[in-house]
Formats: C-alpha cells, structure tokens, sequence
C-alpha cells in the first residue's frame, strides 16, 4: 500500500512491492545518512544494537501473539491515530491559515487516515489459535471510530 506520501520508501521497499513481508527498523538521520559517505565506519554501534534489539522483540511479540496481544496493539494503532489526526488537523488549521490549498491539507488528513485504517487491518493477519471474532470486531471498533474521526476533521477544514 502506498497511502503515506510523506516517506520516500526504503530497501524495504521492493520486497513489499513484490508481496514480500519487509520491515523498516528506522532512526533520525544523521549527516551521513544517504550520501556517499554513508559507510559502515559511520555506523552506530548502539543504534544497530538498538535495531537489533527492537527486531528481536517484534519477531518475539508477534510469534507469541495472542487475544491480549493483538487487543492491546489495535488500541495502541487507534490511540496513535486519533492523536495524529488531531495534530494534523491542527497543523492544517494553520496552513489554511496562511492560505495553503484547503484541498492539499485533506488530502493529508485523509492520507494519514487511510494510512491507520490499512495499519489496524494488519493486527488481523496475527497468526492467533483463538477465534478470532473478538479480534475482528475490535478492528471494525477502532476502524469506524478512526474513519469518524477523520470525516469529522475534514468537514471542520475550511
């Protein structure tokens, strides 16, 4: 899925285009970040160890996931949701303010919407032993709930 137009894609990227699972472990740039001296002398050793660190979880989580796991990730994604759209409501609040296309600024919020929406979808595919019902209509919950949201703030742009 490409909803996000705010990140320019990664080595991730073509595995996922290709039906791959791919997973981007990122951090904030640093002066040497994609340019030609961007080398392994360059690298952080606490960053990869964080990175690794950080993937060990994940793969951990998501092979041990159950109910409770995969509950706690849909409210995670939902809370995140909600507080993004609110900020990007507000952001947008002010670039309309000075006179940016009210168009371009739904767009964003409608972006980032979709972008959640798809996010929450995922927690469906956690490979769970239990019938997966509840799990389902949590999805549907926080779906609706972030779709509401999302309308909300772009009838209220003007």
């Amino acid at each position: 899925m490409n909803f996000n137009p705010f990140e320019g894609g990664s080595d991730h990227t073509p595995f996922l285009q290709n039906k791959i699972p791919g997973l981007l472990m990122w951090h904030f740039t640093d002066m040497f970040y994609h340019t030609d001296n961007d080398r392994l002398d360059k690298v952080s050793a606490t960053t990869m160890q964080n990175i690794g660190v950080s993937a060990l979880t994940a793969a951990y989580v998501l092979i041990n996931a159950d109910d409770n796991t995969a509950l706690y990730t849909i409210n995670e994604v939902r809370d995140a949701a909600l507080k993004r759209l609110k900020t990007e409501f507000e952001l947008s609040k002010g670039a309309i303010a000075a006179r940016k296309a009210v168009n371009d600024e739904k767009h964003i919020l409608e972006t980032w919407g979709n972008y959640y929406v798809a996010s929450i979808a995922t927690i469906e595919a956690l490979p769970l032993k239990s019938d997966k019902t509840k799990i389902s209509a949590a999805i549907n919950k926080a779906t609706s709930l972030i779709e509401a949201e999302t309308k909300k703030y772009l009838e209220d742009l003007k």
